[in-house]
């Protein structure tokens, strides 16, 4: 077989594609730092990059879901902080009631501020974290609890109307609001005098209440429920019972002898009352736990809710809600029963309530946020603890990810300085053997 000189410069050629490959390789590895730069370079490699990345990058949410769930927690713990502070103010209240020097007067100037510590209370529940309620459970784009007046009166708030059973819709006594009611109907053939009220109408700033009035059966004389816990006392000696007689009052007439109630809120302008009767979905959106996981397969629930303070069982047991509580508290102060009625003869004294049961319930609900405060401290913890594991995690995955896929550049180098010699010794060398030309022949 004869070789020419073309077998000789083709073979040439390749050799030297080769060792410039062999360079272009190295030095794409020296720029990008990376072992390999498609998959074809090493499959393996390439897969077990791929799935340490993932895991990498899932390791970051999971921080980032971590730091977020602890500046929840931080949030948490303050504003039972607050509550506490609220409560041990309370309890001091109630302590200074019980001094039977005091004069009802001087309770309810105890009960006034006792009515803003329930709305700090309010404000520390509807406590607003990067857009949410912390204690709005999964309704946390929508405050969970609110302040209403609760008109629970035993008196007449004006001639024969009284407000009962707490009034929290539309005729909550706002000012301004201007409320007639009107004889319609009288029977005089009754035996007593003035006659039995048969018919009555009932208006709200001019508009007539689209609630048809009910007679109330039981009473006599005559009551009519005029919605809401407004109540009309037909038979009153300032009302006269003839055709034509009205009774006016003010929004102002229905507030001034109001106290501030503590409800969940139902999101309803007409009624801002959320009732478990009436809406036990949303009830239980407020009370739901949020979760967050924090690594692969482990959630952790991480929120309290306004149903946790709200609504708790004390140390024996007894369930207890603290809307009741607070409303015991007013009402004894008021010189009442607890639940708003006028106290008798075989009732219990209101004074005596005051620095008995009531005190010992604020000192449960006390004990209850110590509780839920040391909950969120455990949590905390818990957070801190799953914080440092989720950064060593991401230390190692990135050292494993780095001897996967990462060069050693003092190796590279020796490799490329080997390589470039070859390269350029395989010129010099290829110079050398192919020396003849045409001129060569010629001669």
């Amino acid at each position: 077989m004869r070789i020419t000189n073309r077998m000789l410069t083709n073979d040439f050629i390749n050799n030297i594609r080769v060792n410039l490959t062999n360079m272009q390789k190295l030095q794409q590895q020296m720029t990008s730092g990376k072992e390999i730069s498609k998959p074809s370079d090493d499959p393996f490699k390439v897969s077990r990059a791929m799935a340490i990345t993932t895991n990498i990058n899932t390791n970051n949410q999971y921080n980032t879901n971590i730091g977020d769930t602890i500046n929840w927690l931080d949030t948490t713990d303050t504003s039972l902080g607050q509550a506490e502070s609220s409560f041990q103010r309370i309890r001091e209240l109630l302590v200074s009631a019980g001094n039977g020097s005091y004069s009802q007067s001087e309770r309810g100037a105890i009960k006034d501020e006792i009515n803003q510590k329930i709305g700090e209370l309010a404000q520390s529940l509807n406590t607003n974290f990067d857009g949410k309620y912390v204690f709005g459970g999964s309704r946390g784009t929508v405050r969970p609890v609110e302040t209403v007046q609760d008109l629970n009166l035993s008196s007449n708030v004006v001639a024969g109307v009284t407000a009962q059973g707490g009034v929290t819709g539309n005729f909550t006594g706002k000012s301004g609001d201007a409320y007639v009611v009107t004889i319609t109907g009288v029977d005089d053939s009754a035996a007593t005098t003035p006659g039995k009220v048969t018919g009555i109408t009932f208006t709200l700033n001019g508009v007539a209440s689209s609630v048809i009035p009910t007679t109330i059966p039981s009473s006599d004389p005559p009551a009519y429920d005029l919605g809401n816990g407004l109540i009309f006392h037909a038979n009153t000696d300032a009302v006269n019972n003839v055709v034509g007689q009205t009774v006016s009052f003010n929004g102002e007439d229905l507030e001034k002898d109001g106290n501030t109630k503590l409800v969940y809120y139902s999101n309803n302008a007409s009624n801002p009352e959320l009732i478990d009767a009436n809406n036990p979905g949303e009830l239980n959106k407020i009370k739901k736990s949020l979760n967050v996981e924090v690594s692969q397969g482990v959630n952790l629930a991480y929120n309290n809710t306004a149903a946790d303070v709200l609504q708790y069982k004390n140390d024996a047991g007894t369930a207890i809600d603290l809307r009741q509580v607070l409303s015991s508290i007013v009402n004894h102060l008021d010189g009442k029963n607890a639940n708003g009625t006028t106290v008798t003869t075989t009732d219990k004294d209101p004074v005596t309530e005051l620095t008995g049961s009531d005190l010992d319930a604020i000192t449960g609900v006390i004990n209850n946020l110590l509780k839920l405060r040391a909950e969120v401290g455990a949590k905390q913890n818990r957070m801190t603890s799953a914080k440092d594991k989720n950064e060593t995690e991401n230390i190692n995955l990135t050292q494993i990810l780095s001897k996967t896929e990462d060069i050693d550049i003092t190796e590279k180098m020796m490799q490329y300085a080997t390589a470039q010699t070859i390269y350029t010794a395989s010129l010099q060398t290829s110079a050398k053997i192919i020396q003849p030309s045409l001129l060569d022949y010629l001669r």
